[in-house]
C-alpha cells in the first residue's frame, strides 16, 4: 500500500479523522470523526467529578455525543501503576468502551506497551518484560496485542481503530526499540519496526467481526518535515498503516 499523507489525519485533544466509508450504491463517502481521549473519565467520576450541560449534571459521553462527538480514544497500560490517572487496565478499559458503544460512539484503543505513560521522553518496557531478550518482547508484543483485542471482542466492544504505541517518534519499548541517542541508528530502526510489525500482526490475528483500522501515532503534528521523514521510514520498513496519527 502506498502511504498517503493527506488521506487520514488524527489530532488529539480535538480529534479529527477523515476516513473512507461505503455509501449507498457502493460509492465512497468521507466520514468526519470528532472526539477526544476520555481515558481518565471513570476515575474522575470516582473522585467526585461532575460534568454539566450547561448547568445540569449529566453523563460526559452523552454530553459530548449531543455536541457532535462520535469517536473516543481509550489508552491501555500493561500493568498500570495506579498513580494519578494511570489506571487503565483491561477491565477498566472494557467498561469505558461499553459506555461509548451504548452511547452510539466509535472508539480507538491506544496501546502504551508500558505500565505508565509512553511519550517522547518515556517509553519504558513493562516490568514483566524488563529482562527478556529482544526476541521475547517481540513475541510478547504480538501475543499481548492479540489477546487484549480478543478480550474486547469477547466483551462485545471491539475497537474501530487501534493505535500500537503512543507518540512513538523516539521509538518504543526502550532500549530495544529506542531511536534517538543510539550508536547504530539503522539497526535500531530495524528493531523498532520489528516490534511495531509484531504489534500489527497481533491486531490482524485477533478475532474481529470487522478488522480495525491501524493508527501509527507520533507527536509531531506541527512539524511536517519530521512527520514526512518518519512515515517515509515506516513505509521503507513495510509497517502496515491505515491512519496517520499526529
Amino acid at each position: 500500500m502506498k502511504l498517503s499523507f493527506y488521506r487520514y489525519l488524527w489530532l488529539v485533544c480535538l480529534t479529527l479523522i477523515w476516513s473512507d466509508g461505503a455509501a449507498a450504491g457502493g460509492a465512497a463517502e468521507r466520514e468526519f470523526l470528532v472526539g477526544g481521549d476520555i481515558s481518565a473519565l471513570a476515575v474522575i467520576e470516582e473522585h467526585g467529578g461532575i460534568f454539566r450541560d450547561p448547568n445540569q449534571p449529566g453523563d460526559a459521553i452523552a454530553i459530548m455525543r449531543r455536541y457532535g462527538a462520535n469517536c473516543f480514544r481509550l489508552r491501555l497500560f500493561v500493568q498500570p501503576t495506579g498513580k494519578n490517572v494511570v489506571v487503565n487496565d483491561l477491565a477498566y478499559t472494557i467498561a469505558l468502551a461499553r459506555r461509548i458503544r451504548a452511547a452510539g460512539g466509535q472508539w480507538l484503543l491506544d496501546f502504551h506497551y508500558s505500565d505508565t505513560w509512553a511519550d517522547p521522553a518515556h517509553q519504558t518496557k513493562p516490568a514483566a518484560w524488563e529482562d527478556l531478550p529482544f526476541e521475547q518482547p517481540e513475541a510478547r508484543v504480538y501475543e499481548y496485542t492479540r489477546d487484549c483485542l480478543g478480550a474486547f471482542q469477547k466483551a462485545g466492544v471491539p475497537p474501530d481503530l487501534v493505535q500500537p504505541g503512543n507518540e512513538i517518534t523516539p521509538g518504543m519499548l526502550w532500549p530495544d526499540g529506542k531511536l534517538h541517542d543510539v550508536v547504530e541508528p539503522e539497526r535500531q530502526w530495524e528493531r523498532f519496526t520489528r516490534l511495531l510489525r509484531a504489534a500489527v500482526r497481533g491486531i490482524q490475528a485477533a478475532p474481529a467481526d470487522r478488522p480495525p483500522r491501524i493508527v501509527i501515532h507520533i507527536d509531531q503534528g506541527a512539524n511536517w518535515p519530521k512527520t514526512r521523514w518518519f512515515f517515509e521510514r515506516i513505509e521503507k520498513y513495510q509497517v502496515p498503516c491505515d491512519v496517520i496519527g499526529l
